[in-house]
């Protein structure tokens, strides 16, 4: 027999966890007072057990709607969580969570159901029921560090209280990591008229893939901005980072510190480390960065909405990623590549699904977005019918129709579109295609199985990645591959990324060239290189426009030569060329390559870095007579290069033999009338050198040797050092003419040789 408690505001239940099955799964509690009548019910439909979450053998209940006086009313609420889209967010781990009001707080609520919950870039509802706590303040979130991979990181979470309707957002961005000391944390609620902060960083860090590159030390970061600095960040997560060839990546939260525009990033070991990370500096006490990106991002999210087309073999397997573009404040700004993944099965037939991501300010509209598919699965072909994003926190939307196919085997081209926001073109808004011509050297081992893509940047615009891929066997040794990319009108380029990611045995790539021809402003933009990209890799490749290039030390010029369409137009003669500029020539050099060239009606392409010549004038072009069929029929020279906005073409369509001779000097066809304006002769001087070979043992060699000659009003090129007699041997005195460009006085002399030939030290 108890006393009269009044009216029951709560019950304490719980057990002793004795014996075999202690765990206890408690439903509800029904309470009634047998002298007045009144029954009180308590809905749990949870655990008491020390092996379950949450964790404990008792718990406090308050009662349902309608059993109790006061503000104690149960009420349903759906939790909506986001984990994070970055490497390792997801968990395996029992995840509860306890929601606190200005009435009172929740018991522990276990956030479970059906699904795999709690995985990278998803979304998960839950639907708890529980007493009416009030107007939401703040929310206990953790899990039981159990399973495979506990680690998690929480994006934000969202409750809506469906007895009222009120929701509430509690935005986290943080691990919750035993190895960082927190299973739990405690989330206040952000206030609907106050958008968080924007100011949290995502970096993401790739170490170099080479050996030994990885370490165990600890690594921290500082940002250096235009209003301050950071303080040294350490960076830490789930995983086990900065592994060989492994991108880490970071999400740093300075809270109120304003650092403003970022100007410069320190990274490095960092000067407190850890106990794991002194000892793990012991055996890596080298690291090998490859590169580091850096992203202002905000705390919003944004909410893309797929729609799979209704059709027959709509839906896809594969892959798909998304990048969006807005402008704000005057700059085109971009969310960076999000992959499309959650739990379910997307991209289905009919099917609408949903992604949560997180991306820096994007301002207030959209302005276009690039959807990609990597083609893989059993069913990769994909009809997109269109996409659509809402900004959760200025509570806008913009549809992208698209209605089109993702089919590689078809069109590799349509695996990536660029979609622009409905009534686009009714705006004046408009895509253009431009062409990129990639350039892959003539060297051995030179071509690559990897996959290539490239950024296009200009003064108003950007592109994100794009990947380059067509129907043929690309970036192969001495080839030319040319791609069409849509994207707005960029401006004026400046430089471009070239990205290369995997390839195997066969990843190595030389890189000679990029081209890109603005479609808008009928101009093509010249991005030279010359250089082994090794491992994943970005490149960035500089656009010097013309008077960049009139002060450059280095010059890349494309010579593109055209033999005749005419029956006996090809040759099998050596053929050279000399580039003649205001400030000096390139020196003579031989036309070659790996291919068969100057075969009737083709255009073969071949690259010559040498000192800037300045402006180009005439050149002379030359074969030696040799080989069985040896006359040839020249159409036209084009050269092409950073020091000189267009290409120029000299034309000439006639032959180069014994009868008519074997070389000729061009002049370009500067008023396009089809025909070279002949300018002033040019008056080549001759230079005599003499090269004195020691006399030591072992002195001579059997190499090439080369020289460039400076001047104070110029230059010229490599030129090859030979003549009819075995030079460069030991105590010999060689000599040697080569003609060029009037220099006045001479300043420098430039000499090496190609390591070829059985002695060539």
């Amino acid at each position: 027999t108890l006393p009269n408690l009044g009216t029951i505001q709560r019950v304490v239940i719980g057990h002793n966890n004795k014996g075999v099955g202690a765990a206890w799964h408690l439903a509800s509690v029904s309470v009634l007072c047998i002298h007045t009548g009144q029954e009180v019910n308590f809905a749990y439909c949870g655990w008491l057990s020390k092996d379950d979450a949450p964790y404990k053998t008792e718990v406090e209940l308050l009662p349902v709607a309608g059993g109790a006086q006061g503000p104690h009313a149960m009420c349903r609420y759906s939790v909506i969580v986001y984990t994070s889209d970055i490497r390792g967010a997801g968990t395996d781990a029992g995840v509860s969570c306890v929601l606190h009001g200005d009435k009172g707080s929740t018991p522990m609520l276990t956030l479970e159901n059906s699904k795999n919950n709690f995985e990278r870039g998803a979304r998960d509802d839950f639907s708890v029921e529980s007493a009416d706590v009030g107007k939401l303040q703040k929310l206990q979130i953790g899990h039981d560090n159990k399973g495979a991979g506990p680690a998690w990181h929480l994006q934000h979470v969202e409750v809506v209280n469906h007895s009222t309707g009120a929701r509430a957002t509690f935005y986290a961005d943080k691990w919750l990591d035993v190895k960082l000391g927190t299973t739990t944390l405690v989330i206040p609620a952000t206030q609907a008229d106050t958008a968080p902060t924007n100011n949290k960083w995502k970096l993401s860090v790739q170490t170099s893939d080479m050996r030994g590159a990885g370490t165990d030390a600890d690594i921290s970061v500082m940002l250096v901005g235009s209003k301050g600095s950071s303080q040294e960040i350490m960076l830490q997560s789930s995983a086990d980072n900065f592994e060989r060839n492994k991108w880490d990546e970071f999400v740093i939260d300075l809270s109120s510190m304003d650092i403003g525009d970022l100007t410069q990033l320190e990274i490095g070991y960092a000067t407190k480390r850890s106990a794991s990370g002194a000892v793990g500096g012991l055996f890596g006490k080298q690291w090998g960065l490859s590169h580091v990106e850096v992203m202002n991002v905000a705390s919003g999210v944004k909410q893309v909405l797929v729609q799979t087309s209704d059709i027959k073999g709509a839906g896809t397997d594969a892959q798909v990623s998304v990048v969006l573009f807005g402008e704000k404040d005057g700059v085109v700004v971009d969310s960076g590549t999000h992959k499309l993944d959650n739990s379910s099965n997307n991209f289905e037939r009919g099917a609408l699904d949903m992604f949560m991501i997180t991306c820096r300010d994007l301002g207030d509209k959209l302005t276009r977005l690039v959807i990609t598919s990597d083609h893989n699965g059993l069913a990769s072909s994909w009809h997109l019918n269109s996409v659509e994003v809402l900004d959760t926190a200025r509570g806008s939307s913009t549809c992208f129709p698209c209605s089109k196919w993702f089919d590689g085997s078809k069109d590799p081209a349509s695996l990536q579109q660029v979609l622009l926001p409905a009534g686009a073109t009714a705006a004046g808004l408009e895509l253009l295609q431009y062409e990129v011509v990639v350039y892959t050297s003539d060297i051995r081992g030179a071509g690559t199985d990897a996959n290539i893509s490239i950024e296009l940047h200009g003064q108003k615009d950007h592109t994100g990645p794009m990947r380059l891929e067509t129907s043929a066997n690309n970036f192969e040794r001495g080839i030319r591959d040319a791609f069409s990319l849509a994207a707005p009108d960029l401006g004026p380029l400046m430089h471009v990324v070239v990205v290369k990611e995997g390839g195997g045995l066969a990843g190595d790539w030389h890189l000679q060239m990029v081209e890109v021809l603005h479609p808008g402003l009928q101009q093509r933009f010249c991005f030279p290189y010359g250089d082994w990209i090794k491992g994943n890799k970005r490149c960035i490749l500089q656009q010097q426009d013309t008077a960049a290039g009139a002060g450059a030390r280095q010059v890349t010029y494309k010579v593109s030569v055209t033999t005749s369409d005419v029956r006996g137009a090809g040759t099998d003669a050596n053929v050279s060329i000399v580039l003649y500029g205001t400030q000096g020539d390139t020196g003579e050099r031989r036309l070659e390559s790996s291919a068969n060239d100057f075969e009737r009606g083709k255009t073969d392409t071949f690259f010559l870095a040498s000192p800037n010549i300045g402006e180009l004038k005439s050149l002379r072009i030359s074969h030696d007579n040799s080989g069985l069929g040896s006359a040839w029929h020249l159409d036209r020279v084009e050269v092409a290069s950073h020091a000189n906005s267009q290409p120029l073409i000299f034309p000439y369509r006639k032959w180069l033999d014994d009868k008519h001779g074997c070389s000729v000097v061009l002049w370009p066809d500067n008023d396009g009338d089809g025909s070279g304006d002949t300018g002033q002769q040019m008056q080549e001087t001759e230079y005599n050198i003499k090269v004195y070979t020691s006399d030591m043992r072992g002195a001579g060699t059997d190499a090439s040797v080369y020289v460039e000659i400076h001047g104070s009003q110029g230059s010229i090129g490599a030129t090859r050092l030979e003549n009819a007699t075995n030079n460069f041997e030991r105590n010999r005195v060689d000599e040697f003419v080569v003609k060029g460009s009037e220099l006045g006085d001479l300043t420098k002399l430039v000499i090496w040789h190609d390591n070829s030939g059985a002695s060539a030290d």
